[in-house]
């Protein structure tokens, strides 16, 4: 379930009546923390890097899909396809799904083609859900009008 916060704090949403203990999505902005016990995950902004783009930390893989969190130093191996679109040219992704930005800094660019960069980047251990968007220039949409490369020494694909 998501809601602001202040419907859990104000009392307007029990979370603890709740069918089946149903995981909730806490929107909480301006501050270090979601404000309600036991939340599944945290959107903390809808303009995440400046670019009118909904962050969120998933605490316990409600949104991604991956239950266990992965911790600092660690690699994701499962359903990890090793598929290259044009291996001539180098490797590149067209999987939709959760990536992880593995490079130190990744540019984001206001077009598929990847020629109009919008002026942000994204930082290594972003993770982010991508669709392939074209598959000659090898992008991916992360957000609408948002995108970055599929290139596997910058982007690893997590799971669907």
């Amino acid at each position: 379930m998501y809601a602001s916060g202040s419907w859990f704090t104000s009392g307007r949403i029990n979370k603890d009546s709740l069918y089946n203990n149903t995981p909730i999505w806490v929107a909480a902005y301006d501050t270090d923390r979601p404000g309600v016990d036991g939340a599944a995950a945290w959107q903390y902004t809808d303009n995440g890097h400046g670019l009118h783009t909904d962050f969120s930390y998933d605490f316990t893989g409600a949104l991604s899909g991956i239950k266990e969190p992965v911790k600092s130093g660690s690699t994701v191996t499962d359903n990890i396809p090793n598929t290259a679109v044009e291996a001539d040219v180098g490797k590149f992704l067209q999987e939709s799904g959760l990536y992880t930005i593995t490079a130190n800094s990744v540019p984001v660019y206001t077009d598929p083609t990847l020629t109009g960069t919008a002026g942000e980047t994204l930082a290594k251990g972003s993770s982010l859900v991508c669709i392939p968007a074209d598959k000659a220039a090898h992008s991916l949409m992360i957000s609408r009008d948002m995108y970055i490369t599929s290139d596997v020494n910058q982007v690893k694909y997590m799971k669907r």
